[in-house]
């Protein structure tokens, strides 16, 4: 008995934590969002009017829901993640011809010429992973295997976490600007409408969505390079120390040949 009431526990927060995820949030938001707009738009009887107008919920409203599902689970995996590829591509683009103008404006018309690309020093007793893991074939360490793959398994966890927040980040967008751009008299219905109503202006709807916008486009300005340490003293003393053998060697050459 203690055994099933431990492992229901267990479960409960299971739950409990995928909850309060950012990404569950976002992908119920989502769905909320969806199914008021399709409600809108179809039956003229939103969520906010089964709350507020005391709307019945017949069994004609909960097939047009079920309906609902269908649809929004199709979008969210099909249709929205190659759509959401080409506005990150297109945005990627943006910002690389930006970044070319500006690159040009301060080289030929200020005279600031910037290196294309930054050196990044190694950090204390940190080194790179491909470091890491040439040393640990090099000496069959095992330790330094094991380092190594608990890296590549919490940036692997990482880098999903990363992609989900973005992908329904972009579900969430799609549907709220849905929701607050559908026709006049449809969107009197809407949730997006409610809140406008009662605040009095837009400015939260167009908040938010600036904000989901930002979460979409925030894995292109990650700098993953520059993070990308791991921490190992004795790899990094030894690295370092060729490092500075190295270039003590080209100073000396240097030195000769002047």
């Amino acid at each position: 008995m203690a055994t099933a009431s431990s492992l229901s526990l267990d479960k409960f927060l299971s739950m409990l934590e995928k909850a309060v995820r950012p990404q569950f949030f976002l992908l119920a938001a989502s769905f909320l969002f969806f199914s008021d707009s399709m409600l809108a738009y179809f039956s003229g009887a939103s969520i906010k009017d089964i709350i507020i107008e005391g709307g019945k919920f017949d069994i004609s409203l909960a097939l047009e829901v079920a309906l609902i599902f269908v649809a929004f689970s199709g979008l969210v995996s099909l249709i929205l993640p190659t759509l959401k590829v080409t506005v990150v591509l297109i945005y990627i683009e943006m910002q690389y011809q930006t970044w070319k103008i500006t690159s040009h404006i301060k080289r030929d018309w200020i005279g600031i010429d910037e290196p294309p690309f930054k050196f990044h020093r190694r950090e204390h007793n940190r080194v790179r992973p491909a470091e890491l893991l040439d040393e640990a074939h090099e000496k069959e360490s095992k330790f330094l295997m094991d380092r190594y793959e608990q890296y590549e398994r919490d940036e692997r966890e990482s880098e999903i976490a990363l992609r989900e927040m973005q992908a329904y980040s972009f579900c969430s967008l799609t549907f709220i600007l849905l929701n607050y751009l559908l026709p006049e008299n449809h969107s009197n219905h809407t949730l997006t409408n409610w809140v406008v109503n009662y605040c009095g202006t837009s400015s939260p709807v167009w908040m938010t969505i600036g904000v989901l916008g930002w979460l979409v486009v925030l894995p292109v300005h990650q700098d993953d390079f520059s993070k990308k340490w791991i921490y190992c003293p004795p790899l990094y003393k030894k690295l370092e120390a060729a490092e500075e053998e190295r270039r003590k060697i080209e100073q000396e050459w240097t030195r000769r040949r002047g």
